[in-house]
């Protein structure tokens, strides 16, 4: 029997202080947008090895670390983050994600001290030109065991293709 865990804001009320929340390793399908909204002390945020194919994290203001790794995604654009401003790691290994266009990271562009993301495993063949521009500060890039062919841009910009 498939159970799915729905974690909402009112499962999680009254926990304004929690620093580290890990949800790994359940079968969560779906989390409501604001089911963290009020957690503000938030700094690890770990929804590893569940099966999500949506998620809006938001405006966690001392949001250092999440873990999206071994979930369902398919694409970056269903993953909304923003208002991250202390975001250092971000891990999104053994997805799905197919490609990394020119928007997919734009929403980070405030989170200045995204030194490191994680993108082990999945099956990306694409990435465009400018895909990882508004994360310049970036230390670490791990995209390895993925589809990728080259890494070059034609002179017209292009994506990069498989």
């Amino acid at each position: 029997m498939h159970y799915k865990i729905y974690p909402c804001r009112s499962t999680l009320a009254g926990l304004d202080s929690l620093e580290s929340l890990s949800l790994r390793g359940n079968r969560i399908s779906f989390i409501e947008k604001d089911a963290f909204a009020h957690m503000k002390k938030l700094k690890t945020l770990d929804l590893g090895g569940n099966r999500l194919e949506i998620l809006s994290v938001e405006h966690l203001p001392l949001l250092s670390h999440l873990y999206l790794n071994n979930n369902s995604f398919t694409s970056l654009r269903n993953i909304q983050l923003s208002g991250l401003v202390s975001l250092q790691v971000l891990n999104l290994d053994r997805n799905e994600l197919r490609e990394i266009d020119d928007s997919s990271f734009r929403s980070l562009l405030t989170s200045t001290q995204l030194g490191s993301i994680s993108l082990v495993k999945n099956e990306i063949s694409w990435i465009g030109c400018n895909a990882f521009e508004p994360v310049s500060n970036l230390r670490v890039l791990s995209l390895q065991n993925n589809s990728i062919t080259s890494l070059s841009c034609p002179e017209s910009k292009e994506p990069i293709r498989k």
